[in-house]
Order: C-alpha cells, then structure tokens, then sequence
C-alpha cells in the first residue's frame, strides 16, 4: 500500500488496532485489491499460522418469499397475493440443494421470509430432508 493514508491503515492493521469507520471506507473504495488481499494474507497468518485454510462453499435456498414481517432493509419479502409470491414444495427445496451440491456446496443455510400459512410440519420435514 503506497499513500501515507494506506500505509497507516495498513500499521494500524498490523498492529492488531480497531480501525475507524473511515478507514473502513477508505479500504472499501480506495485501497489496492491485490494489496489489500496480501494484508488480510498476512493479518490471517498472525492469526493463524496453520497454512492450511479452508473455505465454506454455501447453498441459501429461499423456501418461500412470502412475509409478514416488514423489515425495513428486505427487499426480497412479498404478500400472498403479489403475483411473484412463492412457497417451494419440499421437493423443490431439496432439488435446489442438490444443483448447489452438484456444484460443489459444503453448507446449506435455508432461508426465507416469515409465512404464517406455512405449518411446523413442513420445516420439520424440511430440516429432516435436508440433514
């Protein structure tokens, strides 16, 4: 990192500091991402000097769209009647996660807005299939 700012950045980094709201932005938007990826590299290495790492490749196959919820931040939630609302059958859930599967997924976080016309039963059986 060659600017007097990446290069506090970079000191602050090293030396295990919290860095600020600012220098997260600046990482974010300004940083190299090569270098940037060799800092991590090496903040990783203190860390955890083991050189293997290991990576989780994972699956977040959405059972259903339909919510009642409200989150302010979720644009992915609809109403039953919205015409692109969805709740995937069972079967349609575990075909989802056999493609990522066949694409090499390691982990399965199942997902999916708050649909009160769904019963217990389902997401028991949905847990059971997908162990």
């Amino acid at each position: 990192m060659t600017t007097v700012c990446s290069e506090s950045v970079q000191d602050k980094a090293l030396a295990g500091e919290r860095l600020s709201r600012e220098e997260g932005l600046w990482l974010l938007r300004e940083a190299d991402l090569l270098e940037l990826g060799e800092l991590a590299n090496t903040m990783r290495r203190q860390r955890h000097p083991d050189p293997v790492v290991t990576f989780v490749i994972d699956s977040n196959p959405n059972y259903t769209n339909i919510c009642n919820t409200d989150c302010v931040f979720c644009a992915f939630y609809r109403r039953p009647q919205d015409p692109d609302s969805y709740t995937l059958t069972i079967e349609q859930v575990m075909e989802k996660i056999q493609r990522s599967v066949d694409l090499g997924a390691t982990t399965v976080l199942l997902q999916g807005g708050h649909n009160t016309a769904i019963p217990l039963d389902y997401y028991l059986e949905l847990v059971r299939e997908t162990r």
